[in-house]
């Protein structure tokens, strides 16, 4: 009866050391995340600007682009790069002036269908003071 109690000792045995060698290897679940930065607020800048806004009266076409341009010494109009875009659904569009800017002009604003004008402003000067916003209306037919 002794010989058959050996085997069996030495399969339970085996069987409990590799039953230990693979929870071993076996790596643990993650309970906690690894320690993170403290966020910090980006702090939204202060710098106080003013606006110019353009509303148009009349038929809007589906492709409208307008472009704010200004006046140079020699009466030469150039756009201004980051004053273009399309109209908004109810007929305006609205930018930003910085500090630097206000009170300089002569600008104007067109409005343009396929490349071809169909509406201009009058020139005008930006704004005086920040926080204010200068409106422009345009009529086109």
């Amino acid at each position: 009866m002794k010989l058959k109690v050996v085997p069996f000792l030495i399969v339970l045995v085996t069987a409990v050391l590799t039953a230990q060698l693979f929870l071993l290897s076996t790596p643990a679940a993650v309970t906690a995340l690894p320690p993170r930065p403290t966020a910090t607020a980006v702090p939204v800048p202060q710098t106080p600007g003013a606006q110019i806004s353009l509303h148009v009266v009349g038929e809007i076409a589906a492709d409208n682009w307008t472009i704010v341009q200004w006046q140079d010494a020699d009466e030469q109009w150039h756009d201004v790069t980051g004053w273009q875009g399309e109209l908004e659904p109810d007929g305006s569009k609205t930018w930003w002036v910085g500090t630097e800017l206000l009170g300089r002009g002569p600008f104007r604003w067109q409005l343009l269908v396929d490349g071809r004008v169909i509406g201009q402003s009058e020139a005008f000067a930006l704004p005086e003071r920040p926080y204010d916003t200068l409106q422009i209306v345009v009529t086109v037919e």
